[in-house]
C-alpha cells in the first residue's frame, strides 16, 4: 500500500513538474509573441511621426491689425491723393478707402534638425490690385520678419521672403465693395534653435505687396506680433506621440490602435538645449465615422502597475496623475470604452504637453491627425 501511494506521490509530483514547466514554456512563447507585436506598434507609431511632422505646429490666432502705406519703387512713402501722382492702374478707382492690413495666423513649423520656422497669414483690404509680380517693373511682392531681443538688437533677419501667395477673396463688404480682399502668405527660412535660448521682444512682421500700378507700384505693410514665449518652456512646446492605427480585415478588428508617449519613439525630436521635459501627454479623440455626432473627448487611461505587461489594453504603466494623460514613457493600446458608442473606425486624435506640479500646465494642441482605431 505505501508502495502504492510512493509511486502515486511520484506520478503526481511529475504530473504536477509537467504542468509547470508546460505553462512556464507558454507563458515564455507568450512573452516572445508579445515582442514583435509591440515592435509593430512601435514601428507603425514611428512612421506617422516620421511622415507627419507638421504634427508639432503650433499656430497661433493673432488677428492683429497693423499699418500701412503706399511707395514708390524705392520704398519712399506716396500720399495717393498729392496732385504730382497719376494713378497709372489697369483698374483705378477712387481711393477712398485706406490700406487696412491684419495679421491672421503665425504658425510655429518646428525641424528636429534646423529649428523653427514662421508662416504668416495677412488678410488685407486695399482699394489697388494686389500681385504677386509688378508688370512695369518686375518686382516681387516679398516678406520680411525680424526677431529682435528685450533691448530691440535683432537677432535674427530675414529680409526678403519669397515666393510670397496673394489670393483675391473678392470685394470687401466693410467699404461697400470699393476695396478687394486679399489673403497674403509666405514662410520664413529656418531660425536655429539656439536663439531659443532666451525670451526674445516681439516678432516684427513686413509686407512688400506689389500693384499693377507705374506712380504707385507698391504697399509696405507692417504689423507686429507678440513676443515669443520661451520654448524651453514644455507647455509651449509639441513633443510629439505616437499614434499606431488599430489593424483589421474587412469589418473584423483584431488589434487596437495604441498611443506611444514621446521616450517610447525610437528617434523623438530632441528639444532645444536647456529644456525642461513634459511628463505626461493629455489626448483626445473624436469619432468621425458616418453619422457621427461625438465631440473631442478625452482618453480613460486606468492605472496598472505591472510595468511587465505595457500592452494591457486600457491601462497605462506610469500612475494617471492627470484625468484623460498618459505618461511620456506609456504604451497606451485604446480599450472600446475610449470608443464613441463602442464603435471602430475613423478617429480624429490630438494632443498636447503636460507638466504636473503646482500648478500643472497644460501646452497647445497638435494639429489634428485622422486614424482608425
Amino acid at each position: 500500500m505505501k508502495k502504492n501511494i510512493f509511486h502515486l506521490s511520484i506520478f503526481g509530483f511529475t504530473f504536477l513538474s509537467f504542468l509547470i514547466l508546460f505553462n512556464g514554456c507558454k507563458k515564455m512563447d507568450s512573452e516572445k509573441q508579445l515582442a514583435p507585436i509591440n515592435e509593430d506598434i512601435r514601428k507603425k507609431a514611428q512612421r506617422m511621426v516620421d511622415e507627419n511632422p507638421q504634427l508639432q505646429n503650433v499656430t497661433y490666432n493673432l488677428n492683429i491689425k497693423g499699418s500701412g502705406f503706399y511707395a514708390d519703387v524705392n520704398g519712399n512713402k506716396i500720399e495717393p491723393g498729392s496732385n504730382s501722382y497719376t494713378y497709372q492702374c489697369a483698374d483705378a478707382g477712387d481711393i477712398d478707402y485706406y490700406i487696412s492690413p491684419v495679421l491672421e495666423t503665425l504658425t510655429r513649423e518646428r525641424s528636429c534638425s534646423q529649428g523653427f520656422r514662421f508662416k504668416a497669414k495677412w488678410r488685407i483690404s486695399v482699394p489697388l490690385p494686389l500681385l504677386a509680380t509688378n508688370p512695369n517693373t518686375g518686382a516681387l511682392s516679398r516678406g520680411r520678419l525680424r526677431i529682435k531681443n528685450t533691448s530691440g538688437a535683432i537677432l535674427f533677419q530675414q529680409a526678403s521672403i519669397t515666393p510670397v501667395t496673394i489670393t483675391d477673396l473678392g470685394d470687401d463688404p466693410a467699404t461697400f465693395n470699393t476695396n478687394r480682399l486679399y489673403n497674403v502668405e509666405y514662410t520664413s527660412s529656418w531660425v536655429p534653435f539656439s536663439l531659443f535660448t532666451m525670451d526674445t521682444a516681439p516678432l516684427e512682421h513686413t509686407v512688400w505687396a506689389q500693384t499693377d500700378c507705374e506712380d504707385l507700384p507698391q504697399m509696405t505693410l507692417t504689423v507686429t506680433s507678440p513676443a515669443l514665449v520661451s520654448v524651453l518652456d514644455p507647455c509651449n512646446r509639441i513633443e510629439e506621440i505616437g499614434i499606431a492605427n488599430a489593424t483589421y480585415s474587412g469589418a473584423v478588428y483584431y488589434d487596437n490602435g495604441a498611443f506611444l508617449g514621446y521616450y517610447q519613439l525610437i528617434n523623438p525630436c530632441s528639444p532645444p538645449s536647456g529644456a525642461t521635459m513634459p511628463d505626461r501627454h493629455e489626448v483626445q479623440i473624436k469619432y468621425v465615422g458616418t453619422g457621427s455626432t461625438d465631440i473631442w473627448r478625452d482618453i480613460s487611461p486606468q492605472n496598472n502597475y505591472n510595468n511587465g505587461d505595457l500592452l494591457t489594453d486600457g491601462y497605462v504603466s506610469y500612475p494617471v496623475t492627470v484625468s484623460g494623460t498618459i505618461s511620456v514613457h506609456d504604451v497606451y493600446r485604446i480599450p472600446k470604452r475610449d470608443l464613441f458608442n463602442e464603435t471602430h473606425g475613423n478617429y480624429l486624435v490630438r494632443y498636447c504637453n503636460v507638466k504636473t506640479g503646482s500648478p500643472n500646465c497644460f501646452g497647445p494642441w497638435s494639429q489634428e491627425f485622422a486614424t482608425n482605431f
